[in-house]
Parts: structure tokens; sequence; C-alpha cells
């Protein structure tokens, strides 16, 4: 419950009839320091007139702004005419009449397209397997429809702009990302709009001068949330039936990207006849690497039966044992290690592994440190090897 106003005054009276007493005898010390503490003796009876802060007003010269000024006023005219098209290329110059031009933006339409939606790229991706390899083939009709429509609609954008367009420009020339530079013209996935005859699907593609059908690998899974990023490679070995181990004579992607966090997809201009051919058929491989530079920690599951199965950790996996011969410490796995009763490895001195035979170093000696327990568990970058007829 607050005081009433009139008991405010009469308290406040008071202590200015206490404080002018004060003046005229020897105060107590110890009463005028204790009125300073609870009323801050030295403001009682005056306005206490906050302190604002104050503007810092220099000395300045106008005619130095003035020069700065009047410079870059001086300057944006000649910037600005140094970016204008200063005439006619020699073609423009031969063909005469009316010049309308286009901006170029080499940015591949198919970035904002997963944007918009996650199964515009590819119908029903949510409805793929888990953890399964797929093979397409890249829909040329649908690729050009949607050029097509964005070159028209960045038309009427300028032309309502005051831009002058004849609406007949090409703005937009790539859909796949193919990572190439801005300028390389060779790398578009379609030439000039005013040049196109027939029906879509049946032009002509600067970067694609065969004409046939890219096929498109597209995974799904584990691999994909995992590696983030996976590389892939076709290879075609020399050997039928077997992997030759050598991808260097393997076809790398031309356009790739990433679907969701768990779907990536890669073109190659290869055709699935080509790689259904009796010829090379049973040559054929998918390879799948993890991207080299990125370091993982881990344990294999060294039984094979629970590998399988993709079971829960349980007593027959950590039984020392059932744990396989090691030949380095590559084949380190968690049938070698000790669990605590909270179910950590434990690192114990009296826990020691012998060196294996090929290994170069012991790690797991009574003397063992972080960082040689972190080289054991360092895991190797991982490559699979998927035979087409598997997916085709």
């Amino acid at each position: 419950m607050s005081p009433r106003p009139e008991a405010i005054i009469r308290e406040n009276s008071s202590i200015l009839q206490l404080s002018k007493e004060m003046e005229g005898a020897k105060p107590d010390p110890e009463l005028t320091q204790a009125l300073n503490n609870l009323y801050r003796r030295e403001h009682l009876g005056r306005r206490i007139r906050p302190n604002q802060p104050q503007a810092q007003v220099r000395a300045f010269s106008s005619r130095k702004i003035q020069l700065a000024v009047g410079d870059r006023l001086v300057a944006l005219p000649k910037a600005k005419a140094d970016a204008l098209i200063l005439g006619r290329s020699k073609a423009e110059q031969n063909q005469g009449g009316v010049v309308y031009r286009a901006p170029r933006i080499p940015e591949p339409l198919v970035n904002p397209l997963r944007q918009v939606r996650r199964d515009a790229l590819l119908s029903n991706v949510a409805a793929l397997p888990d953890n399964t390899v797929s093979a397409y083939s890249d829909n040329r009709d649908f690729i050009e429809a949607v050029m097509l429509g964005a070159n028209h609609a960045m038309q009427q954008e300028l032309r309502w702009r005051g831009f002058p367009t004849d609406m007949k420009g090409t703005i937009f020339h790539r859909f796949w990302d193919r990572g190439e530079e801005p300028d390389d013209t060779s790398k578009d996935d379609i030439g000039s709009i005013r040049s196109w005859t027939g029906k879509l699907g049946d032009q002509d593609s600067p970067v694609d001068q065969d004409g046939d059908e890219n096929i498109v690998i597209v995974i799904k899974g584990d691999v994909v949330r995992k590696l983030d990023n996976p590389l892939m490679v076709i290879d075609i070995s020399t050997d039928h039936n077997e992997w030759d181990g050598d991808p260097t004579g393997g076809s790398e992607p031309v356009f790739w990207g990433k679907i969701g966090r768990d779907v990536m997809y890669y073109g190659f201009d290869v055709s699935i006849e080509f790689l259904m051919s009796p010829a090379n058929r049973s040559r054929a491989y998918f390879v799948i690497y993890e991207p080299p530079g990125r370091m993982r920690f881990g344990l294999d599951i060294g039984n094979y039966t629970v590998r399988r199965e993709r079971g829960a950790l349980s007593a027959s996996i950590i039984d020392p044992s059932n744990a396989p011969p090691m030949q380095n410490w590559d084949d380190l796995s968690w049938s070698h290690m000790d669990l605590t009763p909270a179910d950590y490895v434990s690192f114990a001195e009296d826990k020691i592994i012998l060196k294996p035979p090929q290994a170069q170093f012991n790690l797991w000696s009574a003397h063992k440190t972080s960082a040689k327990i972190a080289r054991s568990f360092w895991q190797k970058p991982i490559a699979a090897v998927l035979p087409l007829e598997r997916v085709l």
C-alpha cells in the first residue's frame, strides 16, 4: 500500500528542517553518513538536471564537401557511359534494322526449381525406396518447356520496366548445374530461342551435340545422409562380369545436384542404349566414392550376420572370442573392444590390443594416447561398386 501524498510532504519537510539545523551545529559523522546513504542529503531541496549527451560539433570546410560531391557527380555519368552498349556488333551491322538485345543470366534454373518444390525435378521422389539406386533419362521436352516459359516471363518483366525487347531474346540458357564458367556458351543447355523450329524436345543443344537422352542416376538413402555429397562415375571394365578396379577410363557426371538431404542425382552424357548394348552390359559399373579430405572415425561391425541385419550391438559382437584376426589397424572392430557397465569403450591402461602384424605403430599399448586411439579409429574413404545390370 503506497503512502499518502501529505505523508510524503511531511517526511520531506522534516528532513529539510533537520538538514538546516545540522548546518549550524557540529554534525555527528555517523548520522551524516547514514543520511547521505539513505536520502542523498546533497540533493535535498534542489532539482537535479539529468546528464544529457552533447552533440560534438567540429569545424569543417564546406569547400571540401563540395569538391567530394562534385567529383562523384562528375564520375557517375562517365561510369554509366562505360557500362552502356557502345554500338552494333558486326553481325548486327550486316543484318541492319532495329537491334534488340537481351541480358544473359547464367544461373541454372534447376536450383530455384528445386527450392519451389522438392518433387518438381523428380516426380514423386518421396516414394522412392530408401537405400536404392535408380536410373532415369533426362526429359528434353520438359527442359525446353521450362526454359521457354522462364525466358518469356523474364521478357515480359523487362518490357514492363521499359527495356527495349522484341520478346524473342534468350536470357536463361542453362537448366542443369554443370559447375562451368558463366561465359562458356558451349555448356549451355539451349541455344538462341529465336532459332527454334519444330516441337519441344527437338531443338539443338550446344552442350549435347549427339542429341541422345542422358542417363540420370539417382541415389537415395543412408550413403547420401552420411557422406553428404558422394561422388560417382560410370566405369566400363575391360573384363566381363568383373570390375578391373581401374576407374580412369570411366565417365564422370556432366551435371549433378541434391534433392533434400537424402537424394543425389548424377547426369552422364551416356545413353541407356549404349550401356545396355551386348558389348557393354556386363562390363558397366556404377562406382560411388566418398568425398576425399573428410575425416571419419568409428568402428566396424566385425560380425557378417549382424552387418547384414544392421541390428543393435549385442554380446556376440563385442565378445573377444568372436573377434576376427587383425592384419592391420583397419581391421579393428567392435568385437575387439571391452565396454564399461555404461556401454562406453574402456580405455583403461590394462586394456591392451597387440599390434597387428602388418601395422607400423603400436596404438593400443599401455602407453596409448588420445591421438593413437583416434588413429586406430580412423576410417578410410570408401568406394562402392555396383554392377549396372542390378540397376537397369
